[in-house]
């Protein structure tokens, strides 16, 4: 299920992946995150769960950070094996 590139929120993306040692060939759900996501979207996200971001990086959130400064809350999503942190201010 493939949605257009300016929609935001908890949409499902399949995505092909290599398959370790006793997975099913089953496609992983990614969900994708991003600027226009609502708090409840991003809280709605834990550990374990597939996603994506405005700029394709993805993986699976391995911690979670939610820090609020003043009138903002920055919600850090630490991605598995180096891929990276996602960082969505609201």
């Amino acid at each position: 299920m493939m949605k257009s590139e300016n929609t935001f929120g908890l949409e499902s993306e399949s995505q092909p992946t290599r398959l370790s040692k006793g997975q099913s060939k089953s496609k992983i759900k990614f969900v994708r995150i991003g600027r226009q996501s609502t708090l409840s979207d991003l809280a709605n996200v834990k550990l374990g769960t597939y996603i994506k971001s405005d700029s394709d990086l993805k993986g699976k959130v391995l911690q979670i950070d939610i820090v609020e400064i003043r009138h903002e809350r920055h919600y850090y999503y630490r991605l598995e094996k180096g891929a990276g942190t996602i960082l969505i201010i609201r």
